[in-house]
């Protein structure tokens, strides 16, 4: 009886370090049968992915040029739910596999969500600082002026042109009497 030969087929392989940084790729040679189960383990994940909702994902940030961090969020989760505890043979955490379309759509969202959360914080340390400013203000015209409702202290405040800020097109912008009231607290009796 003649020995059948086993087909094997050669494929790269990431190599990696302790702390698991990619350190190069080796050529390992797999039997045939075992390449066809990745490849067809891949095209399944693939159109599983597809029924997270990338498509959709991918069709909205086309037509529109974006998308809601939300989504993008919820897609990302959909993939780790689908990855997670997967292990190849040697027992380390598979690579996922994302198209490269998404790949696109997610920096950009994350990118817009990166500069929100900043301009949010820089708005809030502004806020802050003019709430203090307004109420040390507020606290000196009280005692000038005891009978004064907190509208009419806003309004004083809102009067003084050292409050007035200039927009970079040069417009002159005074702070609403309705903003400063709501920052001001009321007087200690």
């Amino acid at each position: 009886m003649r020995k059948r030969r086993e087909v094997k087929v050669a494929t790269k392989e990431l190599v990696y370090d302790d702390n698991l940084n990619i350190v190069g790729e080796k050529i390992k040679f797999v039997p045939l049968d075992e390449a066809r189960a990745r490849g067809e383990a891949f095209r399944r994940k693939i159109s599983e992915l597809e029924g997270l909702g990338t498509d959709w994902l991918i069709r909205k940030y086309k037509k529109d040029g974006k998308v809601t961090f939300r989504a993008v969020l919820g897609v990302l989760a959909g993939i780790k739910r689908l990855y997670a505890g997967e292990r190849d043979a040697s027992g380390r955490q598979i690579d996922v596999v994302i198209p490269f379309n998404m790949l696109d759509v997610i920096g950009s969202t994350l990118d817009k969500a990166v500069w929100q959360i900043k301009q949010t914080r820089v708005k809030k340390a502004a806020g802050k600082q003019n709430t203090l400013r307004w109420n040390m203000k507020a606290d000196e015209i009280r005692r000038r002026h005891p009978s004064w409702s907190g509208t009419s202290v806003a309004a004083s405040i809102a009067a003084d042109p050292t409050e007035w800020s200039t927009d970079t097109d040069g417009k002159v912008r005074k702070p609403s009497v309705r903003n400063i009231r709501r920052a001001i607290r009321r007087p200690k009796k």
